[in-house]
Order: C-alpha cells, then structure tokens, then sequence
C-alpha cells in the first residue's frame, strides 16, 4: 500500500484560469458523472479498458476540434498523458 506522500506526488496539478466556486462545482459534478459512466461500463457491462480509452480519445479530439486556438489544449492534454504514463512506468518498475 502507498503512503499518502506517494499518492500526492502522484497527482498531476494543472494550471488553468481561476474559476468561480459554481464554475468548480459544475466541473466536479461532470468529473463525477464521467467516472460513474466510467465505472458503470466496466463494472457492468464488461466493457474492456482499452476500448474506453478509444471512446474516450475519438471523444476529446471531437470536443477539441470545437475550440479556437486548441494547440494550447492539445499541449495540455499531451503533457498530462505523458506525465501520467511516466507514473504508471515508475509504479510498474517498484
């Protein structure tokens, strides 16, 4: 089992204009409803982890083709998917 100063070092902080509480809070339930969607399809329909993944990238880069200016976010959404690759390489190694 991890200790709690792992966990933290394994969180990704991300740095994005201040939001207002309400704004927070939308995002937070958003995050939840995602993860209950998430959770609901491998939990109860078996669904495999890779095909969400694929559900999920075709989702982002269709979200992300509605944005102007979107390299900003494409450079965001690489800088979380590397870090959290190098996470999950550091924990497979231990």
């Amino acid at each position: 089992m991890s200790s709690k100063k792992e966990e933290k070092s394994n969180v990704i902080k991300l740095r994005f204009p201040k939001k207002t509480d309400k704004d927070v809070i939308k995002l937070c339930h958003l995050s939840d409803d995602l993860d209950a969607v998430v959770k609901h399809y491998i939990l109860e329909e078996n669904v495999d982890i890779k095909d969400l993944v694929a559900v999920f990238s075709h989702r982002l880069g269709s979200i992300l083709n509605q944005v102007e200016k979107n390299e900003d976010l494409w450079e965001v959404c690489e800088r979380v998917l590397l870090r959290q690759a190098k996470i999950n390489a550091e924990k497979e190694i231990s």
